[in-house]
């Protein structure tokens, strides 16, 4: 048994999306190891399966989806044959890879991006490669060969300097961080597939087929544009459709509340309370906290916690605190979410769109301002508002058209003119009509209220500040 790239394979999962997936002994060795298997525990898209119900897919499944992808990617770029590679150089990179891949989103917190953005450029891949470096998972890359900081710097989009096959794995760093990336790949055909949504199916083999490095950049056929085209256009739709649907965003909205005005505020003292470290305390703590307290973080524990608050009768949270963490509790134990009184989504075009953005910004912060001077409104429990200062963590569809040519994030396409090869941004392609929709930015406002004389001011106030 061999993967795709002619490892030894040790095992085959089967997979809903690609059927069959191949493991090398080091990879199954770090899948049994429990802080990848706490990814079963940590959902793909949080709370999302209270808007679509099959949405209950977890990080476990997607890192397995992007491995697979990454050595599709792989086995069409020949390697060996472009770098003239000895075969045990050649098995090592391509190794490399598939560790980055598996392990990209170790890091993840419960819900996944749901509480990333309480952390000021700390991302779950910075979590990620503490995880790698300080646990079970770090010895084992150890014991095959492999150095943990190289494999963390890799996933947090850094390629390790000190690895001899700096020069190459800086030039396959595309194939884990950029606009069609592996990632990308995967957890748009899985998140599409359990969602129910039609927007995700994606010609992923065309993809795969025609990806190349030319001048020792990864490129894309122009036979691939089509299908490259529909993943970019199937990703606008899944942003717009799914990610940033108002209902999930409400309960992303209620689950930071909670934790933010109830959880962290509260002085029980359990072991399996819910509290997320510090961004000082990920870098400092050690590998038996990692192997147990951060194992131990998870959607349960979240559960839990607030279970164990309303029933608690010390002084944890006073008694008004429990009856509004209650009725905030219901809304996801009963799926009742709070009601949608605003909604503002714009799509602002470049060059114009930091400036409208920036008003926009200043304008909803006058808005909230207003707000904040009537306490019935704002103090009420039901009360939630999406800042648009504060982007949702889930990548955009498109990056605004980059200017940069070295920009590794980009989507290259490689151009036969009269027998010379050129290399051309899609979105500056003439033919292409991703230039149009890379010239766009989504700026978002939402306000929720339960309480309908507050959603009357709450409209009023909006429509006077944005229209309606």
């Amino acid at each position: 048994m061999r993967t795709l790239t002619g490892l030894q394979a040790k095992k085959y999962i089967l997979d809903p999306i690609h059927k069959v997936i191949s493991l090398t002994q080091i990879e199954l060795d770090i899948i049994s190891t429990p802080l990848f298997q706490r990814l079963r525990k940590i959902t793909q898209l949080g709370v999302a399966s209270l808007v679509y119900p099959g949405a209950t897919h977890n990080r476990f499944q997607h890192c397995l989806g992007t491995l697979h992808v990454t050595d599709k990617l792989l086995y069409s770029l020949e390697l060996q044959k472009e770098y003239e590679l000895s075969d045990k150089d050649h098995k090592r990179i391509v190794q490399f890879m598939r560790l980055a891949a598996l392990l990209h989103d170790c890091g993840h917190l419960p819900f996944s991006h749901t509480f990333e953005n309480l952390y000021e450029n700390f991302t779950h891949e910075d979590i990620g490669k503490h995880v790698i470096e300080k646990s079970s998972i770090g010895e084992i890359l150890i014991k095959h060969g492999f150095n943990p900081n190289d494999l963390g710097l890799f996933i947090t989009g850094q390629p390790p300097v000190k690895d001899k096959n700096f020069n190459i794995l800086t030039h396959l760093l595309p194939l884990l961080h950029s606009e069609a990336d592996a990632d990308r790949m995967d957890y748009l055909l899985r998140d599409a597939y359990f969602t129910g949504v039609p927007y995700g199916k994606i010609d992923i083999d065309r993809i795969c087929n025609f990806v190349t490095l030319h001048e020792k950049r990864i490129c894309f056929s122009e036979k691939a544009q089509d299908a490259l085209e529909d993943f970019l256009y199937s990703r606008y739709q899944m942003y717009k459709i799914v990610y940033i649907h108002k209902t999930s965003l409400c309960y992303d909205l209620i689950l930071h509340k909670i934790y933010e005005n109830y959880l962290k505020k509260s002085k029980i003292k359990f072991f399996d309370s819910f509290k997320l470290p510090t961004k000082k305390e990920f870098e400092k703590k050690n590998k038996e906290w990692y192997e147990t307290d951060f194992y131990e973080l998870s959607e349960a524990s979240f559960y839990e916690t607030i279970q164990y608050l309303l029933k608690s009768k010390g002084k944890s949270l006073t008694d008004t605190e429990k009856v509004e963490l209650k009725y905030l509790y219901n809304t996801i134990k009963k799926r009742k979410p709070i009601k949608n009184c605003y909604n503002h989504d714009l799509l602002a075009t470049v060059p114009e769109d930091i400036k409208k953005k920036g008003e926009i910004c200043e304008k909803e912060n006058q808005l909230f301002e207003n707000l904040q001077k009537k306490s019935k409104i704002t103090n009420h429990w039901s009360f939630l508002r999406h800042d648009p200062g504060k982007p949702i963590r889930i990548s955009p569809p498109i990056n605004q058209i980059i200017d940069d040519d070295q920009d590794s994030k980009s989507i290259r396409i490689l151009k036969d003119i009269n027998g010379k090869k050129e290399i051309v941004l899609l979105q500056k392609k003439q033919n292409s009509f991703i230039k149009n929709l890379a010239t766009h930015h989504r700026v978002l406002i939402s306000y929720y209220h339960n309480d309908k004389k507050a959603q009357e001011e709450i409209q009023k106030q909006a429509c006077e500040m944005f229209g309606s």
